[in-house]
């Protein structure tokens, strides 16, 4: 099989794992002493999250053999009535957490089920879906913005209105990483960070909680006791550790002293008991796990695989990164978990979900390798007409070229500029069809 091929999937593969372990690990090292001490069990938790990643290595499994291309259209819109209905279930009936927030449904024995940890992954279905289409030049650009719209902003109100910022924000970025993926005009990516700042910044303004949670980010030993307490003692705990750690289950800050040691600042936990060392062996594999997703998007057998693979990558990477900050004071705390090593069933399956999508494109992507495709089909532009009568090339607007935003046509004239070292490859989109882009 070609390296290409099976390499980033291997990565893939190595490094979810070794995630998922050092997961277990920790949490059953940070939550022993609080589960021994609520349930008379010190394994409570590592039990409960075991048990979970059983069931999410079984959706891998089912996912990765099911070609993606099965989840768009009308699968997708089933999945979002679904999700809608859970959204909309736990702003009725949810079960508040430690904050207040409402973004639980009780699955009574089972435990609690956070319905929003999985709107990330529908949305992304949903528009990666229409804007292929869109781009493809199966639907018009009025109908794309409005079944987009619908599948966005919908389970994003709902969201917000648990209130979620946190997700809020995953949602949206994992709607930036579809934009990115689907090689569209950097203006309207711009134009979506903007926005996305501007939500946010409303957001905090006309919410006092939210306010005062980034004036703790800003001054957290201003009230070490009180609003400071949970990012002081997660400072505490990462000052304790110093580059080798205290040791594996020797932490103290675990002691009823860091809240949510073991779900939203087990990274805190990590860098007591195993130090520098052990933090950088977390962020070197989810780096690991980027580049791999990214890799496998870039061998994608289509442009929906691309925007499926990258994206998903994207979003895990970025709730990685982010929890992470917020626990070492980079970033107002969020509330995310840490993707595959918090305590968390929905979170993990989520993640793991998103995995099971990215081993999907690199299995369909077995066949034929996307740089193959481009040698074979590679097309030199040299200003003149083509030689072949059913060469199209990008028209060229005021933004630039306009690659992937269903602008093709007949061959117009461009600068002396943009004809020297400028190729057109392919990308193959579905049987009988190719998309042409400028490299």
């Amino acid at each position: 099989m070609h390296s290409a091929i099976m390499m980033p999937r291997l990565l893939l593969v190595a490094s979810s794992v070794a995630l998922a372990v050092i997961g277990l690990v920790m949490i059953y090292s940070a939550s022993s002493a609080s589960a021994l001490k609520e349930y008379g069990d010190s394994a409570r938790y590592f039990k409960t999250q075991l048990g979970y990643l059983v069931v999410g290595v079984v959706i891998v499994y089912a996912l990765a053999r099911i070609d993606y291309h099965f989840w768009e259209g009308n699968v997708s819109w089933a999945l979002w009535g679904v999700e809608i209905a859970l959204l909309v279930a736990t702003r009725l009936f949810g079960v508040s957490g430690t904050s207040g927030a409402q973004r639980w449904i009780s699955l009574g024995p089972l435990g609690t089920l956070q319905p929003s940890e999985f709107a990330k992954i529908v949305v992304m279905l949903l528009f990666s879906s229409y804007l292929v289409r869109w781009q493809d030049g199966q639907i018009g650009f009025r109908r794309f913005l409005l079944l987009s719209s619908v599948a966005v902003l919908v389970p994003l109100c709902l969201v917000l209105l648990q209130p979620d910022l946190g997700t809020t924000v995953i949602i949206l970025m994992t709607v930036l990483f579809v934009l990115y993926f689907g090689e569209v005009d950097t203006r309207a990516i711009v134009l979506l960070v903007v926005g996305i700042a501007v939500i946010g910044t409303l957001a905090v303004v006309v919410a006092p909680y939210r306010l005062k949670r980034v004036m703790t980010f800003l001054h957290p030993f201003d009230d070490p006791q009180g609003d400071g307490y949970q990012i002081v003692n997660s400072l505490y705990a990462f000052a304790s550790g110093g580059v080798g750690g205290v040791g594996l289950g020797m932490s103290h800050q675990k002691y009823s002293y860091l809240p949510e040691a073991h779900t939203d600042f087990i990274f805190a936990i990590i860098g007591e008991e195993l130090g520098l060392i052990g933090c950088l062996v977390v962020i070197f594999l989810f780096i690991v796990f980027v580049y791999a997703g990214i890799q496998i998007a870039r061998h994608a057998p289509t442009h929906y695989g691309r925007v499926i693979a990258g994206s998903s990558a994207g979003t895990i990477g970025l709730q990685a990164f982010l929890n992470m900050a917020c626990t070492v004071s980079l970033f107002p705390v969020t509330g995310k978990p840490l993707p595959f090593i918090s305590a968390g069933g929905s979170s993990l399956l989520a993640t793991l979900i998103l995995v099971g999508l990215m081993l999907s494109v690199s299995y369909q992507s077995s066949s034929d390798v996307q740089a193959d495709r481009r040698r074979r089909n590679m097309v030199v532009y040299d200003g003149g007409r083509p030689s072949r009568p059913d060469v199209d090339v990008p028209v060229r607007g005021r933004g630039g070229v306009r690659a992937g935003l269903g602008g093709w046509s007949r061959l117009e004239p461009v600068s002396d500029r943009d004809r020297r070292g400028v190729r057109a490859t392919s990308v193959a989109t579905r049987p009988g069809r190719q998309r042409r882009y400028l490299r």
